[in-house]
């Protein structure tokens, strides 16, 4: 998955359960209508993300809602490693 994938799983997992508007989520990374649904679709085939088709404010567009939840490693960053002989001593 490319950075660009994973930036915008990171978005949509920020929302958790609630998602966030496709057309607002394209807003906020600059890109186009027609780049944002291409990558919309994309995650959608590869099983990150669904999309719902909404009316929002007289115009349709969909709800982005993270599938999975991707896993963190920030809170076991700077831990001691359990495998390496260096951390034994």
């Amino acid at each position: 998955m490319d950075k660009m994938c994973n930036r915008v799983c990171e978005i949509i997992a920020g929302y958790e359960t609630e998602g966030t508007l496709q057309s607002e989520l394209w807003k906020k990374l600059k890109l186009s209508s027609r780049d944002g649904s291409r990558l919309a679709l994309k995650l959608e085939r590869m099983g990150m993300i669904t999309r719902e088709k909404i009316l929002e404010k007289e115009r349709w567009t969909y709800k982005l809602i993270i599938k999975k939840i991707p896993i963190s490693t920030k809170s076991i960053e700077g831990s001691p490693c359990l495998t390496c002989p260096v951390e034994a001593k």
